[in-house]
């Protein structure tokens, strides 16, 4: 059965038999980590909803015409052209003419382009391989005499011994031509694949949550999700695929990581130096406190979320579960395709801002400071986030142009800057005081950028910036209306620091129950230890049940001092569902079995007017463990143990936990 006509990306014959062409799947190739959580094939609802999806798409403007098509092919094929005239020439200024005669260049490309997920007018991301001789200095217009065999036209970029004595930048630079290749490889039906991918990103987009430099996913990170997707159900429409693909990533049992294949472990002594640039937590101390890794597929494997931050990821999942409601209502006939595509206004979720202005004198360098500026977002987002008084700092990675009389004033003969302007919404903790103190945190952004920028060369006197709070009242007073006014308003505040993959799936069914079928309801169930399977299948590329590891003393503080802090209170937890345990070195001990030990809480004791927050820290260590449920668990092993004040969370990455400890105490409490 045919999904589209002439649509020449994704809906196809897929191996369907029946007089309603509805019927038993052909054999469906098991690609993965784990196995498909469901062959079904497509009904005649998700056809249907599937050709409605590619409808609502197209008015998107995300489908390019033939001519455009052409256009880019024939842009390609002349860059190539120039490429191999580029490599023949700085040849013959390096190398004997008889050498010369067998060198070549070739152009790849990668990104949306390469995966068949480019909208129109958008950019094409190329690769330019030329003999080791050919530098990329030369590339901007220098020398550097190294050499290297010639690039014939049928080369490819799959062997990995390609990287061989490639410095870091290099590396990078080919994995995004084999990173594409190896999700398409490693995807069922690439066509079903590309068109869902379309609706992500659009969707991701108009959400405010489609930038990796800025914390949020890129566009191989989002690739790299639907092809996982894909591969738990391979036969699924694209529609379908929509719903499960926010059902899985909102079920999804973070940090653990999500890959596409087994990770290869042999040693590789030919290349063994590239395998320090593998992300494997086992090994390095840093890779372990990633929040949401999300591996590429081609060696080396590298986590394509390590800019991931409390707050963002917090964000994205709230944008996940409000994405499933909506896919819900649209499969039970209460929203159309434009209801999940619809931009959000981003002024309507927050009550409080921080205006950050970017300025320079000139075109060229605010082109310049301006992608700099951005690149270090980051580091003021993880400076808000460690205030005690701040329980969410969200980056808004839309770029406005301030109004003139919002354009900061930066002093006598500074007139008519170039300017752009960025918002965080900023979610204050209700049991702070009402005033607060951004002094340090925006003194030492302003720090980083002068001094960074002044060693990357990318800073001047004449490059400024500017920081100040903003009112959600005022904020009409910096942007035009229509920027202000753009997009729907937010369907609910965002819940600061989400849980970070600790779901269960009553709590995931009560999210939906306010108005889900009973089928639906059945089926999220169902498949909620399905999907735990596939995730936790992830940690046995490495070998181990859990990403969890024992942290020295000296290494949890390290981590704690530059992570964020806990912002709201305690609430109330049923005890009867929790198995916690207590580690006393090498034996792991039930609660229930050991009547000595005290669930504890210095949240608890803070609200009852206990000063003395900060306990021992124990001399031997704290383990991180995990209970038979899933619960995740702090235990000493000693008498005393640790608070750490307000980091509690920081540490676990989740939404609850327990701190148990053998001293006693009257009142048991969990710590969200």
């Amino acid at each position: 059965m045919e999904y589209l006509n002439g649509y020449g990306c994704c809906l196809k014959t897929i191996g369907m038999s029946g007089e309603n062409g509805l019927g038993e799947a052909r054999e469906t190739p098991c690609l993965g980590v784990s196995q498909p959580i469901s062959k079904a094939l497509p009904d005649a609802r998700d056809l249907r909803l599937t050709t409605q999806l590619v409808e609502c798409l197209k008015n998107f403007n995300l489908f390019e015409t033939d001519e455009e098509m052409h256009a880019r092919i024939e842009v390609l094929r002349k860059l190539n052209s120039l490429v191999k005239n580029w490599v023949r020439k700085v040849s013959e200024s390096k190398l004997p003419a008889e050498m010369c005669e067998n060198v070549g260049g070739k152009l790849f490309t990668f990104g949306s382009y390469r995966l068949g997920v480019h909208t129109r007018g958008a950019d094409i991301d190329t690769l330019c391989v030329a003999p080791r001789h050919v530098d990329r200095s030369d590339f901007f217009g220098s020398f550097y005499d190294m050499l290297k065999e010639e690039v014939p036209d049928d080369q490819t970029l799959n062997d990995d011994m390609l990287l061989k004595n490639l410095d870091d930048k290099s590396v990078r630079s080919l994995n995004g031509c084999r990173v594409a290749d190896e999700i398409l490889r490693l995807v069922p039906y690439p066509e079903t694949f590309a068109l869902c991918l379309r609706a992500v990103k659009l969707w991701a987009k108009n959400h405010g949550i489609y930038s990796n430099v800025l914390g949020f996913l890129g566009g191989v990170t989002w690739a790299i999700l639907v092809a996982r997707t894909c591969q738990l159900y391979p036969n699924a429409s694209p529609s379908k695929l929509l719903l499960k693909f926010f059902l899985v990533f909102v079920t999804w049992e973070w940090p653990l990581p999500v890959v596409l294949k087994d990770m290869d472990t042999t040693t590789r002594p030919d290349i063994g130096a590239l395998q320090d640039l593998v992300w494997d937590p086992r090994i390095r101390g840093s890779d372990r406190f990633h929040l949401m890794p999300i591996l590429t597929p081609a060696f080396p494997e590298q986590n394509s979320t390590f800019n991931v931050t409390n707050s963002t990821r917090s964000i994205m999942i709230n944008e996940m579960k409000e994405g499933l409601e909506i896919m819900k209502d649209i499969y039970e006939g209460r929203a159309d395709w434009s209801k999940l595509f619809e931009e959000v206004n981003f002024f309507t979720r927050y009550k409080h801002f921080i205006s950050l202005t970017c300025a320079a004198r000139n075109e060229e360098d605010h082109l310049i400071f301006c992608g700099f500026v951005e690149s270090k977002i980051r580091h003021l987002i993880g400076a808000l986030e460690r205030n005690q008084g701040i329980s969410l700092a969200h980056i808004n990675p839309r770029q406005y142009k301030p109004l003139p009389s919002a354009i900061p004033t930066f002093g006598a003969g500074y007139e008519n800057p170039v300017c752009t302007l960025w918002f965080i919404g900023l979610e204050f903790d209700r049991a702070m005081a009402k005033a607060f103190d951004l002094t340090v945190e925006i003194s030492q952004f302003h720090h980083i950028i002068v001094t960074t920028g002044i060693k990357m060369k990318q800073y001047n006197e004449g490059m400024k910036v500017d920081l100040q709070y903003v009112k959600r009242s005022d904020v009409g007073h910096w942007i035009s209306k229509e920027d202000y006014m753009r997009g729907r308003h937010a369907a609910r505040r965002t819940i600061a620091r989400t849980s970070s993959g600790t779901n269960s799936s009553s709590n995931l069914v009560r999210m939906m129950s306010s108005s889900s079928s009973e089928n639906l309801h059945s089926a999220i169930n169902s498949e909620f230890h399905q999907i735990t399977d596939a995730s936790t299948s992830a940690a046995q590329c490495f070998n181990s049940d859990s990403l969890d590891t024992n942290y020295s003393t000296s290494e949890i503080v390290s981590r704690i001092s530059d992570d964020d802090v806990k912002s709201e209170r305690s609430q109330e937890l049923d005890e009867t569902h929790l198995t916690p345990v207590f580690c006393v070195g090498s034996d792991v001990v039930k609660l229930e079995e050991e009547k000595n030990l005290r669930v504890v809480s210095p949240i608890a004791r803070k609200r009852s007017g206990d000063s003395e927050l900060t306990r021992d820290i124990p001399n031997k260590k704290l383990l991180h463990v995990k209970s038979d449920n899933g619960l995740p668990v702090i235990a000493g092993d000693s008498g005393s143990f640790v608070s750490l004040k307000r980091h509690w969370k920081s540490f676990c990455n989740c939404s609850h936990f327990i701190a148990i400890s053998r001293t006693s105490c009257t009142n048991a409490d969990v710590i969200p």
